[in-house]
């Protein structure tokens, strides 16, 4: 999981396409990559370790202040599967990785 979650904000730090994507995160990843570290392990069934430390994700509210509308978006998405992530509805056990 955390070589996924690497991959995914090197691809950030990498890829021009994904520069306004970026630039929200501000100058480090390393409080990014280490929530959604700890949010994947336990989205994946695994150790709760962000509800243990911030309680319950809520996402949506999370990420209300961001403008992730339109092409933004679509480089979100874009680089989740590049990095090995998929989203809900991709078909695949979460449990097997």
């Amino acid at each position: 999981m955390e070589a996924l979650v690497e991959r995914f904000y090197d691809l950030m730090d990498l890829e021009p396409a994904y520069a306004q994507l970026r630039a929200v995160h501000g100058t480090s990843l390393d409080n990014a990559r280490q929530r959604l570290f700890w949010f994947l392990c336990g989205w994946l069934g695994g150790p709760q370790h962000y509800t243990d430390r911030f309680g319950h994700p809520m996402l949506r509210a999370r990420h209300l202040p961001q403008s992730i509308g339109g092409h933004r978006q679509h480089r979100h998405q874009g680089a989740r599967p590049v990095a090995g992530l998929q989203g809900p509805g991709d078909g695949r056990d979460r449990r097997a990785r």
